[in-house]
C-alpha cells in the first residue's frame, strides 16, 4: 500500500508531528571508508551494499544513503515509477533472512516512520508524493552466496 505524504499512521501532513526546527535535526552522512570500522558495522556495510545492487537492478534510483536524524538513519532512500521508497537495511551472518526480518520491532517501525516524516518535511515534498517503506534482509553466512529478501510496503504487514 503506497502512502500519500497526508496518510498513513494518522499523522496528518499539513502539520509535520515533530516540531524540530530547520535542518539542526538531521545530516546527510555518506562514508565509503571502511578502515577501523567495527565487524557489525562492517556486517551492515557490506549488506547494505548489496542492498543497493539489488535496488538499481529493480530499476530504482537511488537518492541518498544512511541520511541521519534525531530518530534514526534511514538506510537507502530510492525512487521507481514515481514512488519514493524508504529502505530499511538488516543484516545478519545466518543462513536465511528470518532473524533480519525479526529485527524490525515495533519501536524500530515507530521511529523509521518518524524519520520519513521528517526527511519529507526538510525536503519539502509536497502532500501528493507517493511514498512506502520497504525492508531488505540480507543473509551472509554459509559458504554460498549472500541470500536477500525484499519486502515492498513492509510496515503494511
Amino acid at each position: 500500500m503506497t502512502q500519500h505524504a497526508s496518510g498513513g499512521g494518522g499523522y496528518q501532513w499539513s502539520r509535520f508531528p515533530y516540531n524540530m526546527g530547520a535542518t539542526a535535526a538531521t545530516e546527510q552522512y555518506t562514508d565509503d571508508t571502511r578502515c577501523n570500522m567495527p565487524p557489525a558495522k562492517q556486517t551492515g556495510a557490506q549488506g547494505e551494499a548489496l542492498a543497493r545492487r539489488h535496488l538499481r537492478r529493480q530499476g530504482y534510483r537511488i537518492i541518498e544513503s544512511n541520511w541521519k536524524s534525531l530518530f534514526g538513519e534511514l538506510d537507502i532512500i530510492a525512487e521507481r515509477a514515481g514512488v519514493l521508497t524508504f529502505v530499511e537495511v538488516k543484516t545478519r551472518r545466518a543462513l536465511s533472512t528470518e532473524s533480519a526480518l525479526e529485527g524490525i520491532t515495533a519501536a524500530k517501525r515507530e521511529r523509521m516512520l518518524k524519520a520519513v516524516y521528517l526527511y519529507l518535511h526538510e525536503r519539502e515534498f509536497d502532500s501528493e508524493v507517493q511514498w512506502r517503506i520497504d525492508v531488505i534482509a540480507v543473509a551472509l553466512g554459509g559458504a554460498g552466496p549472500p541470500k536477500l529478501d525484499h519486502v515492498e510496503d513492509a510496515f503494511d504487514w
